[in-house]
């Protein structure tokens, strides 16, 4: 019942089944154009510089009132096979819970998983 909007630095990140959908390629360091009730992060956390990460929540939660977002916490394992590193912010739950709550947003559910963490964050 709701309408889907994809976002991401880059428009090959798409499957084949989501080509269909709305799509802006944007760089979530910038301030986003789009507003809706719910966001969805997953999988984009880690790959977000360290230095980079406060910015982007705020301008993920500018765009959303409640975001679920799923966080890898462990290195990854195909940046080997390119030579670099694709997670860039590898840090731990809490770590992550801490950094929602210090940002000023609540979170309303959170789950620790082995390699990654989840949790749906809200304005408040």
């Amino acid at each position: 019942g709701h309408d889907v909007y994809l976002v991401d630095f880059t428009s090959n990140c798409r499957d084949d089944e989501a080509l269909c959908l709305p799509f802006l390629e944007w760089d979530m360091s910038h301030p986003c154009p789009l507003s809706a009730p719910y966001g969805f992060c997953s999988d984009v956390m880690e790959h977000i510089p360290t230095d980079d990460v406060e910015n982007v929540i705020r301008n993920i939660m500018a765009s959303a009132g409640t975001v679920f977002f799923q966080i890898s916490t462990v290195p990854d394992v195909c940046g080997a096979m390119i030579g670099t590193p694709l997670h860039l912010t590898v840090q731990p739950h809490d770590w992550w819970c801490e950094l929602f709550l210090s940002l000023g947003y609540v979170v309303t559910w959170q789950e620790e998983q082995d390699i990654a963490s989840s949790f749906v964050v809200r304005n408040i």
